[in-house]
């Protein structure tokens, strides 16, 4: 910043400078073109005053003696004479015609008051004027001989002018450049970093490095720190890693155990009450669905680490979305699933049991949200190349802002209610979005409040 101040104050003050010296040379050469113009009228002059007797010389003059001095003199253009003195103003024949006269009383004041006698009005008007005032020889009555003449039509100063607004022009326009090339060259090595940044990912941070050795040495701590930063980011995220696959592997043994046992109990035992097998059954609810939530985050683990392995082989869709429904149908025994699906046979490429997987999910998000009464539909389309199989439900929907947030980790869309007895990790469209991807598919998503929603998975299709 303090550079481009440095850059910009630099190039004020030439052009400053410029206007300056522009000024000057404009003055000098009006005043001595003036100078030159003004000796013929001036000799004229002289010459009638030395017709006075020299004992009347220091009386002169009168205003009519002022007339009287001016009526040789003719008007050219719009060049105008005048005598002020303590007598007063009087100004050639036909300059009121041209200025009113309190404009040419001001000017001659003006010039009088003025250094060197000499003064220029603005030359940003539109008939910019100079004025100069001679001294005419005798006493405080004879006055001063003003002379006004435009100088909008001399051509040097159109010139001058011209070449003043060039420059102007020029200067600023060389320090846009200037100052266009230097934030190039001041920014350069933070758009270097920039696009270091952008090639880093999440999933490869042992080897994510800044080189300091590509950058000028005034960002080098800042390199510095980075580095440092991302080798701290780095541990966390293998601790992360770690925890997450220890708990998925060391939990898994346990629940299988209790799993095994409840089972045992409910099969066995005939003594047990209602009440004591609608607990076992919950129990035993609970440890798979603890179950469910270990797979997904093992799953993330595995994923973030590079290790998740998929498949990517021709498969029956078909076969995929059947095994899917009948995996919810254990789940929600009750609930009402619609399958409509074309009659000939269709090949996906991806693998069939992560497909089974996502769609379980959604198939079983959309019987968790929805009533026994509302029938879930599952659709199969297909296209040139790509098939799509939606799951539609008339669940409460959800609304427009949340639809970018439910494919996060551990997010739930705002102001949808679980069903009372329904727990959800939000972990399950992260997992479906993350195993989608893998695939090279796609899965999407609309809804409205109270309309329901229509959750797609779309895969490529099978040559």
């Amino acid at each position: 910043m303090i550079s481009l101040l440095f850059i910009a104050s630099q190039g004020v003050i030439s052009i400053q400078i410029g206007n300056i010296l522009s000024s000057r040379m404009i003055r000098e050469y009006l005043q001595s073109s003036m100078q030159g113009e003004i000796n013929s009228p001036m000799s004229a002059i002289e010459s009638k005053l030395d017709q006075i007797p020299a004992s009347d010389i220091l009386k002169c003059c009168n205003r009519a003696e002022y007339r009287w001095l001016l009526e040789d003199i003719d008007i050219e253009g719009e060049r105008i004479f005048l005598i002020a003195g303590e007598a007063g103003y009087e100004a050639i024949k036909g300059s009121l015609y041209l200025y009113t006269a309190e404009t040419l009383i001001g000017y001659a004041d003006k010039a009088r008051a003025a250094r060197d006698n000499f003064l220029i009005s603005s030359t940003s008007n539109s008939k910019p004027l100079a004025v100069s005032a001679t001294k005419l020889s005798g006493g405080a009555e004879t006055g001063y001989l003003i002379y006004i003449r435009p100088i909008y039509n001399i051509k040097l100063i159109k010139s001058l002018e011209f070449l003043r607004t060039a420059s102007t022009t020029t200067s600023l326009l060389l320090l846009s450049i200037g100052l266009g090339v230097t934030l190039l060259i001041i920014l350069k090595p933070l758009r270097g970093i920039r696009s270091d940044l952008a090639e880093i990912k999440w999933n490869q941070l042992a080897k994510a490095r800044l080189p300091s050795k590509n950058y000028p040495k005034e960002v080098a701590p800042l390199i510095s720190e980075f580095n440092r930063m991302i080798k701290r980011l780095y541990k966390s995220s293998e601790n992360q890693k770690q925890f997450a696959s220890t708990i998925s592997h060391e939990f898994r043994t346990p629940l299988t155990v209790i799993s095994g046992f409840i089972q045992s109990v409910l099969n066995r035992s005939q003594g047990l009450t209602q009440g004591e097998k609608n607990s076992l059954e919950i129990a035993n609810k609970e440890v798979a669905r603890i179950n469910r939530m270990l797979s997904d985050l093992l799953d993330l683990s595995r994923s973030e680490n590079n290790q998740l392995k998929i498949r990517y082989e021709p498969f029956s869709i078909k076969e995929s979305v059947e095994s899917a429904i009948r995996i919810c149908q254990k789940a929600f025994p009750q609930q009402i699933l619609i399958l409509e699906a074309p009659s000939q046979s269709l090949q996906a490429l991806g693998d069939i049991d992560r497909f089974t997987q996502c769609l379980s999910n959604l198939i079983g998000n959309a019987a968790k949200y929805s009533s026994k009464e509302q029938p879930i539909k599952i659709s199969i389309k297909i296209t040139e190349k790509l098939i799509q199989v939606s799951v539609i439900d008339q669940g409460p929907g959800i609304a427009k802002s949340q639809l970018k947030k439910i494919f996060k980790s551990f997010t739930r869309a705002e102001g949808v209610k679980l069903p009372k007895g329904e727990t959800s990790s939000g972990l399950g469209l992260a997992i479906v979005k993350m195993l989608m991807t893998a695939m090279d598919g796609l899965v999407g998503v609309e809804s409205e409040e109270g309309q329901g929603s229509i959750f797609t998975l779309t895969i490529k299709k099978a040559e």
